[in-house]
């Protein structure tokens, strides 16, 4: 069962359909009836835990994973409960900045050269009018750039209410999407040749105030100690809930394929 068909066939066993990933930020290939590989990034770079598409109007709930061939070394999965993370006390300053203030997404796409994913792999058309669509009734900012580049702002709040628990929980991609967390060669290149506005990715403040350095080191200190690595086999099914629980990723050596199916889709109220 450890191949795309096998996780259709898990998925599909719960009478639900996934959804595609359209408008996603990550490198990932379409292995087709919604079954993607995991997030594409250097084996060497970790990807801290966050929860998918936080950034959009609209998100999966649950996440299914499965294990096609497990990493020689590391590669584990990053679990963290958001609920611990909205009440942890380093991170109350950090709470009541994004209460009142909320996330500002910025995204920088290519039209098929340049660092990143091109906007046509991002929404999965090369029609400039669908994407403006989706776009528009996402409430987000486009701007078409000369070159055919398209640029993104999207502001959303940094937390949402989850219905089961009724807590409020952390649901957002801010630490992630901050140009400190780049490698620091890829950033400063970056930076020199593009400027923070021509990023592939970065986040501020809801405000457009930039997020203090204290408060990213504050996010990633607790990530790092309340985060739970869970080790793959070969054939492993793992499914998360994406409202509570962000997931990342760990350094690896070898050759990991870790596949992903995203189901049970909602929309901000």
């Amino acid at each position: 069962m450890a191949d795309a068909r096998g996780l259709q066939l898990i998925v599909g066993s719960t009478g639900i359909e996934p959804t595609p990933y359209v408008g996603g930020n990550s490198p990932r290939t379409a292995l087709g009836n919604g079954i993607y590989t995991s997030t594409e990034y250097p084996p060497e770079a970790p990807i801290s835990p966050h929860n998918e598409m936080s950034y959009a109007d609209h998100w999966p709930t649950r996440l299914y994973f499965c294990c096609q061939a497990p990493a020689a070394q590391g590669g584990e999965t990053l679990l963290a409960d958001g609920r611990a993370l909205v009440t942890h006390p380093r991170l109350e300053e950090v709470v009541d900045c994004m209460q009142r203030k909320g996330i500002r997404y910025l995204r920088t796409m290519h039209s098929g050269s340049g660092p990143g994913t091109s906007w046509q792999q991002t929404f999965e058309t090369a029609d400039q009018e669908t994407v403006a669509g989706l776009l528009r009734d996402s409430g987000a900012a486009a701007t078409w750039l000369p070159g055919g580049a398209l640029r993104i702002v999207e502001c959303r709040p940094a937390f949402i209410h989850d219905s089961n628990s009724g807590r409020q929980v952390w649901f957002n991609q801010a630490e992630q999407w901050h140009h400190s967390a780049l490698p620091v060669e890829i950033r400063n290149a970056l930076l020199d040749e593009f400027g923070e506005d021509g990023l592939p990715h970065n986040a501020a403040y809801g405000d457009g105030e930039p997020i203090p350095e204290r408060h990213l080191d504050a996010i990633r200190h607790v990530l790092e100690a309340v985060s739970v690595a869970h080790s793959w086999r070969h054939g492993d099914v793992l499914v998360v809930d994406n409202v509570t629980t962000l997931h990342g990723r760990a350094p690896y050596r070898g050759q990991r394929r870790v596949l992903v199916a995203m189901t049970d889709q909602v929309a901000r109220g």
